[in-house]
């Protein structure tokens, strides 16, 4: 399986995105919370416990390229964190240039 370490990954471009909670008592890593939101939404969850259970799931997997060091957040975590998160601040790098698996 191909390693994604790339600026032009979903991970990279969201790496840029700043993290608006305060730096202590940080479970887990907002990027994971990020990218497992976004990739439970693609996958067709709608609700916070749907993207918490859907990542509960499939946590081998998310493992493979997330660090996860406190496991899989709750579906109240999740919450919590995009409640915080300036949609304008999340995308901005996402839509500078296309990614190379969007261009024909």
């Amino acid at each position: 399986m191909e390693t994604i370490n790339n600026d032009t990954s979903l991970i990279g471009c969201m790496r840029e995105s700043p993290d608006p909670r305060a730096p202590y008592n940080q479970r887990h890593k907002f990027l994971d919370i990020i990218i497992i939101a976004v990739t439970a939404v693609l996958a067709g969850m709608d609700t916070w416990n749907e993207i918490a259970d859907w990542a509960a799931s499939k946590k081998e997997w998310l493992e493979m390229f997330l660090e996860l060091p406190g496991g899989i957040p709750s579906h109240d975590t999740i919450n919590r964190v995009f409640q915080m998160v300036e949609p304008e601040n999340c995308m901005t790098h996402f839509f500078d240039e296309p990614a190379p698996c969007l261009v024909k």
